[in-house]
């Protein structure tokens, strides 16, 4: 009974875990590189709000439309909706990582209260595969705001 319980959660805090991951690493990017170009320009544009303005809103892979789930479950797709359009502003971004950081966190701090993280020999953790697909879920979720950075560099460079 504990595995069904347990591979879903650590599905869950690995998922949550990309998505941290993902959003520190783009702040970090964005943060220090706004800072070298403010050092030379005189300008503190944030390359992920030049990216968004210039590539991300004009391609059409990268939409926040394009991230819009739509079920039969309208509660469910708010909440989903609501969560992966915060991507697309600063503030947003920030609540984006304290989210995941504060889920993962809690998750983590439940399962080993209720002894639901694997470590023990009589319960079997989820294969090595599905912790990799659901972390490389997690950074798929932030890609655009990822890219941004990237294309607010390439814009500069352009």
């Amino acid at each position: 009974m504990k595995d069904l319980i347990a591979v879903p959660m650590l599905c869950i805090i690995f998922y949550l875990w990309g998505i941290s991951l993902g959003l520190v690493v783009s702040i970090f990017l964005d943060y220090a590189l706004t800072s070298i170009i403010f050092i030379f320009s005189g300008s503190f544009n944030l390359l992920s709000e030049v990216g968004f303005d210039s590539f991300v809103i004009n391609n059409n892979f990268f939409s926040q439309y394009n991230f819009i789930i739509d079920t039969e479950l309208k509660g469910f797709d708010l909440l989903i909706n609501s969560f992966i359009e915060f991507q697309y502003s600063h503030i947003g971004r920030w609540k984006m990582l304290g989210y995941c950081i504060a889920g993962t966190a809690g998750l983590i701090s439940l399962g080993s209260v209720v002894d639901l993280i694997p470590g023990n020999e009589e319960m079997e953790g989820p294969d090595d595969w599905i912790i990799h697909v659901v972390t490389w879920t997690g950074l798929a979720t932030v890609s655009p705001f990822f890219f941004s950075v990237f294309f607010g560099v390439w814009n500069l460079i352009d």
